[in-house]
């Protein structure tokens, strides 16, 4: 479960980008994430069906962990527009 819910990366950086840094997006971007969420969706649903356990504080924690991703995607994308500087510089 772990695993499918990170797969929803995706859906917390577009989140930030649309909040934030006032990204825009197509039509296409938003019917790519909607068919993953849904099918991560039917994968989470079948497997709360199974013994494993769901612990609320863990599921707090993943999520608050996606946020920060998000966060930290799209402000080193600005901040590398903004100053214009290459992936690798930004790194180092």
């Amino acid at each position: 479960a772990k695993t499918l819910m990170k797969s929803t990366r995706v859906v917390f950086t577009m989140i930030f980008g649309i909040l934030v840094t006032k990204k825009r997006y197509g039509a296409a971007d938003f019917g790519t994430v909607g068919l993953m969420v849904a099918g991560l969706g039917i994968f989470m649903h079948a497997d709360a069906k199974t013994s494993a356990v769901f612990q609320p504080l863990g599921i707090i924690m993943l999520t608050i962990s996606l946020l920060c991703d998000g966060a930290i995607s799209n402000l080193s994308e600005a901040l590398m527009n903004q100053y214009d500087v290459g992936q690798d510089e930004f790194i180092f």
